[in-house]
């Protein structure tokens, strides 16, 4: 995976969502007769969907760890269950959605920089 995302990634991963899309359509025709299946393909959607708001939000992301977001170096964000937590610290808060979280704590963030130099480092 990449290092850092910037906006001229959002093209890949919104094709990357097509393919997950396609797979988990193939797996419900597939998985009919069962009453419950687990679809890690919608799980992927939803973390992508989240990565692609946050590069939209001109912020610094990368992966950090299974299903999470490291957001300016600082916090990492959880794209399942939408909590988040500061780097070192083990205390998760909650949050209503990724733009809630973007409008409430990184709007204020002084660590969030702007230079597309960093951004577009791969």
């Amino acid at each position: 995976m990449k290092t850092y995302y910037t906006t001229e990634d959002i093209k890949d991963i919104k094709n990357d969502i097509e393919n997950e899309k396609e797979k988990s359509r193939k797996l419900k025709e597939e998985s009919a007769h069962k009453d419950l299946v687990s679809d890690a393909h919608e799980r992927q959607i939803k973390r992508l969907k989240v990565l692609i708001t946050f590069i939209k939000s001109k912020q610094i992301v990368e992966w950090y760890d299974e299903g999470c977001l490291l957001i300016n170096h600082k916090f990492v964000f959880s794209t399942r269950t939408n909590k988040w937590r500061q780097i070192g610290k083990s205390i998760w808060y909650k949050s209503k959605s990724p733009k809630d979280f973007i409008e409430q704590y990184l709007k204020y963030d002084n660590s969030y920089i702007e230079n597309e130099g960093l951004n577009n480092e791969k």
